[in-house]
């Protein structure tokens, strides 16, 4: 179930990364990714610096704020452990 938690979180990052059936959103891009690497993902925390440097750091701190939500509202409730 984790590994489906992974790419789900890499699915979404991606998304909104490109833009791809979403508006393009940095923050949120930036945001999942920070999910990612909260459960250790080495490419979330990759991916995620790469992000930040496109971003104003508004929008970084903007998606610093997003992640802990993102985890409780996506994340948690699915869990089984």
């Amino acid at each position: 179930m984790k590994q489906e938690y992974a790419k789900a979180q890499s699915f979404l990052a991606i998304k909104f990364y490109k833009g791809e059936d979403v508006p393009k959103n940095y923050v949120r891009a930036n945001a999942w990714c920070s999910v990612m690497a909260a459960r250790g993902d080495a490419i979330g925390k990759k991916v995620r610096k790469l992000i930040a440097g496109l971003m104003t750091p508004a929008h970084i701190a903007e998606a610093q704020k997003l992640p802990r939500e993102y985890w409780e509202k996506y994340v948690v409730p699915f869990r089984k452990e």
